[in-house]
């Protein structure tokens, strides 16, 4: 069954409308037709069944059923300083699969100038496109948002969470991830540094703010390999955790 991101505004009553880049995809790519059903998500948890139709003025959907979703135990932001376009995409294509809630590109000391330079708002839409994509591939209900970019001094101030993880390649200092105890209903914040990773003034200016500095282990990963494997390993953490109590 193809699955299509909707925002609640474009639901009203029994009728779901589509924008133009769903019209030419339903009409043009897949080739569907009247009568066909589509599962519909709105990014607050409801889930629809809807049956299409043509009418004058292109396609709509009538809503045949709907549910809301159990919504998860608790909130992961990503903040991930900025590296190549490619690898962005990448990062955020996988995280929206494993389930974050938004995603926020920042710049620190290391973070490449051609890099940050490079990063236009278009960058940030197209990062948008590719959580909504993925989410509507991927079997997920919630599109994590793509945020603007922020220094990381003004992460620190403007983004406290309970849980804050600042995720550092030397293990002197850190503490596993497994070390840490997740709670429910609480927001986490991953922070990822760059290539060259973070300078020892911003490890000490997180650990100010009441970060936890978390090491993956033995291994030095890539910056947009340690997004994915730090939000998969806090996911499994925090179930192990949540479902021993």
């Amino acid at each position: 069954m193809h699955r299509f991101f909707v925002p609640k505004e474009r639901i009203l009553d029994n009728s779901i409308s589509f924008n133009e880049a769903q019209l030419h995809q339903i009409k043009n790519v897949l080739r569907l037709k009247s009568g066909e059903i589509l599962e519909i998500f709105d990014n607050n948890l409801g889930v629809y069944l809807a049956r299409i139709y043509y009418e004058s003025k292109g396609v709509k959907a009538e809503i045949m059923s709907r549910h809301s979703v159990q919504t998860q135990k608790f909130d992961i932001n990503v903040f991930q300083s900025i590296i190549k376009m490619g690898k962005m995409e990448l990062v955020v294509d996988k995280l929206t699969e494993i389930g974050i809630n938004s995603f926020t590109p920042i710049i620190t000391s290391r973070t490449q100038g051609k890099d940050i330079k490079a990063f236009t708002q278009k960058r940030l839409d197209r990062l948008q496109k590719i959580c909504i994509e993925s989410a509507e591939q991927s079997g997920k209900v919630l599109v994590p948002k793509i945020r603007s970019i922020m220094k990381f001094k003004d992460l620190l101030n403007a983004h406290p969470s309970q849980c804050m993880c600042l995720f550092y390649e030397k293990n002197e200092g850190t503490v596993s991830l497994q070390d840490i105890n997740f709670k429910e209903n609480s927001e986490i914040s991953v922070i990822i540094g760059p290539v060259g990773g973070f300078s020892e003034e911003e490890i000490s200016l997180a650990k100010n703010r009441q970060a936890r500095s978390v090491h993956l282990g033995s291994s030095i990963f890539k910056a947009d390999t340690a997004s994915i494997i730090s939000v998969s390993l806090i996911r499994y953490f925090a179930k192990e955790i949540f479902n021993s109590n």
